[in-house]
């Protein structure tokens, strides 16, 4: 989305915070058409509007940052699943539980990163077999799947 954003207003400069709540686009006078830019930005399903002050943010990430940022959520999402998985009483945590699923995230991301689409991540059936049993990867896969469902059901269409 950020590159989208990047090449229809060129020479601005689209960025989000860390958490994707927050989409800046750097404009510098006489650059881009304020109201062009709005219209814009709302097609892509954001509320637009110009602010005088700056919501004060860590770090902006722009469209060539998107890597690191993949990785980052790969990372917070790996950590909450796992968590999760545990409390929720599907497995026990496994030494190598969040590595594999921030691996399986990551790829999920870059994918669609490369493609524009979010699709659903797509699960290798023998992916799991370092970390468990076949009855711990099958309840797994399911939670995953189970948890990912919206994806699937809004995908389907295109995938037709």
């Amino acid at each position: 989305m950020l590159a989208r954003l990047d090449e229809r207003l060129a020479p601005c400069r689209a960025a989000v915070n860390r958490e994707g709540t927050l989409l800046r686009i750097e404009v510098q006078a006489g650059e881009c058409d304020e109201p062009d830019v709005l219209a814009i930005v709302q097609e892509t399903g954001y509320f637009a509007e110009r602010t005088a002050d700056s919501p004060r943010v860590d770090r902006w990430f722009g469209s060539g940052d998107v890597e690191e940022l993949s990785a980052e959520e790969a990372d917070v999402l790996a950590t909450r699943w796992t968590n999760d998985l545990r409390a929720e009483g599907v497995v026990a945590t496994s030494p190598h539980l969040t590595e594999v699923l921030r691996l399986i995230l990551l790829d999920a991301m870059r994918a669609s990163a490369r493609s524009g689409v979010v699709a659903v991540a797509r699960i290798e059936p023998d992916v799991f077999s370092s970390v468990f049993d076949e009855a711990d990867r099958r309840r797994v896969t399911s939670w995953i799947n189970a948890k990912l469902g919206h994806l699937a059901e809004e995908a389907k269409p295109d995938d037709v």
